[in-house]
């Protein structure tokens, strides 16, 4: 179970952890997939471990051929053998409320995957939810069972300047940052950087190098135009696309790799309210229709 407040990287973390067991991945063994908790029916309530197995592995099967091609047939020899780790995003979109309970669809939705668990002589899953959605979940006694919890927690003051020290070159460079952060604890740039995806941010994109040196500067996160949390994010996510560009080297251009991106962006947030639907499914924040997008693309193409 993965826990953290909005934007502190429940699913870098679950895909990370997804990517860390798929190379250590011993021949024969399962292998995790990420599905979105919002694609799983609820329309009915069930009742019995023997029925919420039945559930889960139509999910799974139906998931693995949709997304990863595969055949019914190989699908379902997949999921019944055991082969497929779901790693379920997104439990906290499945209510309009913060505060769910046991009767809410996120409260159906773990009773689904705690039957599963039980038919299948404790199968492995992995659940990504909101701190405080999942707290009221607990409180009305609704929760994975068996599971352990990883609360991905706000970095300290201390935590962020060791990890920007470890993380850099020459660490006078950022001196000036360091010294703010000491001095300035719960100002905006401390809050900026006090989650782990803020804090790779601000290091990948102020030690990007050049021939002639370093690219920027990281005394800019100190400029007084940057004086909220909020404008320092908006700030290192502007730089972060022509950083990894640059590193990587490959054809793409930074601005209309930027355009294409916020389109896509536009479309998952547009699509973030669990009160709409598509068709019978209601949308993800973090999934797309895959036949829209080129649809979406075309449309970013002749605006620009």
């Amino acid at each position: 179970m993965i826990t953290g407040a909005p934007g502190a990287g429940k699913t870098v973390l679950a895909v990370e952890l997804i990517m860390a067991l798929l190379e250590d991945r011993a021949l024969g063994d399962p292998v995790p997939v990420r599905i979105s908790a919002s694609s799983l029916d609820l329309d009915e309530d069930i009742s019995g471990p023997g029925a919420a197995t039945e559930r889960v592995e139509m999910w799974l099967v139906a998931h693995v051929m949709k997304v990863h091609r595969f055949s019914q047939r190989a699908a379902r020899a997949l999921v019944s053998a055991g082969q497929v780790v779901p790693v379920v995003d997104g439990l906290d979109e499945l209510d309009a409320t913060d505060q769910p309970g046991y009767a809410s669809r996120a409260g159906q939705a773990l009773r689904i995957l705690n039957g599963y668990q039980r038919y299948r002589s404790k199968a492995e899953l992995m659940v990504t939810c909101r701190t405080e959605h999942y707290q009221a979940l607990t409180n009305d006694l609704t929760w994975v069972e068996g599971s352990a919890r990883v609360e991905i927690r706000q970095v300290s003051d201390a935590q962020a300047s060791k990890f920007i020290m470890d993380a850099t070159i020459d660490r006078e460079r950022w001196k000036t940052v360091l010294d703010t952060i000491s001095s300035a604890s719960g100002g905006p740039l401390a809050l900026a950087l006090s989650t782990p995806w803020r804090l790779t941010l601000a290091v990948t994109v102020y030690e990007q190098r050049g021939n002639a040196g370093f690219l920027r500067d990281p005394d800019q996160l100190t400029a007084d135009e940057l004086g909220t949390p909020d404008a320092i994010r908006d700030h290192l996510l502007s730089l972060f696309i022509p950083a990894v560009l640059y590193n990587s080297g490959g054809p793409y251009d930074p601005g209309r790799t930027h355009r294409w991106l916020a389109t896509l962006a536009g479309h998952l947030n547009q699509n973030a309210s669990t009160g709409r639907r598509f068709g019978s499914r209601r949308l993800s924040s973090t999934d797309i229709i895959c036949m829209s997008c080129g649809q979406l693309l075309v449309t970013e193409d002749r605006e620009s």
